[in-house]
């Protein structure tokens, strides 16, 4: 057995004996005091995970008000969001990993064993024991027995045992070495991996002879609908009783808020021996109106948001007044703020062969100007670009985006190209003329508002080489139709390409747009590489159409060989750097400019509020990883 791919040190383990005694939050002590909570020894497990936090040691304290866009809002702190509730495994912004709710793990050399060891005296925010059972219950009595409502393991684990209170073993059914970096995302979570299976057992009837008629009496037709009810983790409004391992718990429900309280069983403290959270309750207020949002964080209504960068000119006049810090973070979890796919996979057989053509495809990038675009829509701060893995990367390469050899503004290059191809005709109104007569007008689908300026300009930019563009505002559904249905030319197509999330996806984040805009050609890969693994048992014809050979070799890089090996292993990065050269050399997508900084407002005297992101980091919601630590001033 082996210790998975440590990055870095972890940090140095302290137990019990390292303080005299351990310290908890006012509120919680008046509980103790009056006989309604055990002692804080007892609450915690025997070895606590030892938060390290950024800045300093906190002190207790005060309400986080922060704002959410839904009734079942995906906010930062203290959100119903997967990242809100902690993993087995934590990643450090230095790309470390150590253990955090478990005490350890471990990966067999042929990486199909995973093990887990728990902390002893962990437990759930109603005080149940947070045991072994929490995981194997989840994949045997709720994901195969096909029951509630669970975001599933990944398909190739074999089994989940709980080979006693304190010991998970995961088997594979193949070699499956990105196991810890799964973990320290939402697969690792509630969400995903365990579920508080003592008190989901009480409308079970497997564990609960009286199950059904518990049900009943709670206006259910049968214990299975209640459990599902009981189950649900995302949107807890009847479930309020639900336990958790995250720092706050769910105390409030109403329309217009949601109340988080301490979770008083935590199992982190800091190095003073200080019970985590340091903050008393998170309140998240409801705003369905983003503009409404917008206005009210430059005004300093939130203790904690982030906010597009074109807000940031506001938020600097208001700073004082609003009594908040301003930090630009560098968004390298993004590969691309804007880019573009043509539809390869195209119906319309006049504009087919010059989609899939990639002189047609480099002429178009051509003739974006980068510079302007980034100017006018991120105020300068982005990064003019060719779409690729951020430049952030380890692997990441200046000629796959800033100084990629059609990242450059050149009309007159590009309107030779276009000429070249037999697209020198055009109408009265300067638009090239197709092979069949007809004017060559894309059409462009795009989802939502933002960045509606940046649309514009590329459809000038379109124009002005002759190819007309026509912007056409569709719903997100009716853009993946028409993209896999090949009725929809063209579409805006933003990648979250950190390197880290390009080798946990399944295919690789650039994967998911060639799935929509090269459907035919996915589809018969992805069914011809399961026949080859033994993953699928058709036979035939494969179906939708067979792919180019650049095409292939991209999708089998990407997907099967970048992810045989460790993640930052050279085989890994090699197979990974491949893939990225095949995109820089076909242009699948064009890039307009990589993804500006994320602009976060924060209260002036919140602490340890980090100043840099995480490689696992989606959005604003990882910022809930680090609620713990942050506390109020005095």
């Amino acid at each position: 057995m082996k210790r998975v791919l440590l990055m870095a040190a972890v940090v140095p383990l302290m137990v019990a004996s390292a303080w005299a005694d351990y310290k908890e939050a006012p509120m919680l002590a008046a509980l103790v005091a009056a006989g309604e909570l055990p002692p804080v020894e007892e609450r915690l497990p025997l070895e606590p995970k030892v938060r390290a936090v950024f800045d300093e040691i906190g002190t207790y304290g005060g309400q986080v008000i922060v704002f959410g866009n839904s009734p079942n809002p995906w906010a930062p702190l203290v959100g119903e969001n997967p990242e809100g509730t902690p993993t087995p495994i934590r990643m450090d912004l230095d790309g470390s990993f150590e253990p955090d709710l478990a005490l350890d793990y471990h990966l067999s050399d042929d990486y199909m064993t995973f093990t887990l060891t728990l902390r002893e005296g962990s437990k759930w925010s109603n005080g149940d024991p947070f045991t072994a059972e929490d995981f194997s219950f989840h994949f045997n009595d709720m994901q195969k027995a096909e029951l509630g409502y669970v975001w599933a393991y990944p398909s190739q684990v074999k089994t989940v045992t709980a080979v006693d209170d304190l010991t998970v073993v995961i088997e594979y059914s193949e070699p499956y070495p990105k196991v810890a970096q799964d973990l320290v995302t939402y697969k690792g979570t509630d969400w995903t991996l365990y579920q508080p299976s003592t008190w989901l057992k009480q409308w079970h009837a497997e564990y609960n002879e009286n199950a059904n008629a518990m049900a009943k009496e709670e206006g259910f037709d049968n214990w299975q609908d209640a459990f599902s009810d009981h189950s649900t983790f995302c949107c807890p409004q009847r479930n309020i009783e639900r336990p958790t391992m995250a720092p706050f718990m769910l105390a409030d429900v109403q329309p217009t808020f949601r109340l988080k309280e301490r979770n008083p069983y935590y199992f982190a403290v800091d190095s003073a021996g200080q019970q985590l959270p340091y903050i008393d309750s998170g309140l998240i207020q409801i705003i369905a109106d983003g503009e409404a949002r917008r206005l009210k964080v430059i005004g300093g209504e939130a203790d904690f948001a982030t906010i597009p960068l074109d807000a940031y000119p506001l938020l600097v006049q208001g700073q004082q007044s609003g009594n908040y810090n301003l930090n630009l973070l560098e968004a390298w979890f993004e590969g691309t703020g804007l880019a573009y796919a043509f539809n390869l996979n195209i119906k319309d057989e006049a504009k087919r062969p010059f989609f899939e053509n990639v002189e047609f495809r480099r002429a178009i990038s051509l003739a974006i100007d980068r510079e302007r675009i980034n100017e006018a829509q991120w105020l300068g701060q982005g990064t003019p670009s060719q779409m690729t893995i951020t430049k952030l990367a380890s692997i990441y390469r200046p000629e796959w985006g800033e100084d990629h050899p059609y990242a450059r503004h050149d009309p007159d290059e590009a309107n030779r190209m276009l000429d070249a191809l037999g697209l020198g005709e055009r109408n009265n109104d300067g638009i090239r003329l197709l092979p069949n007569g007809e004017p060559f007008i894309v059409i462009n689908a795009f989802h939502g508002q933002t960045p509606l300026r940046a649309y514009e300009l590329v459809k000038e930019d379109f124009e002005a080489v002759g190819i007309g563009l026509e912007l056409r505002p569709a719903d997100g559904s009716v853009i993946d139709q028409g993209m896999s249905g090949g009725t929809i030319d063209f579409v805006r197509w933003n990648e979250t390409i950190g390197e880290f999330q390009d080798y946990l996806s399944s295919g690789g984040g650039h994967t998911q747009s060639l799935s929509h805009m090269a459907n035919q050609y996915w589809i018969w890969w992805q069914e011809m590489n399961n026949r080859r693994t033994g993953a699928s048992t058709e036979t035939g014809d494969l179906p939708g159409e067979e792919p180019p050979p650049e095409l292939q070799e991209y999708f089998q890089t990407q997907i099967v060989e970048s992810k045989r090996h460790p993640y930052g292993s050279p085989e890994q990065r090699a197979a990974s750097s491949k893939a990225w050269e095949l995109q820089a050399e076909w242009l699948w997508n064009i890039g307009v400019v990589q993804a500006a900084p994320m602009v976060m407002v924060y209260r002036s005297n919140l602490g340890n509020v980090p100043d840099q992101v995480p490689a696992f980091f989606e959005g604003d919601i990882g910022f809930n990883l680090y609620a713990d630590q942050m506390f109020f001033k005095n």
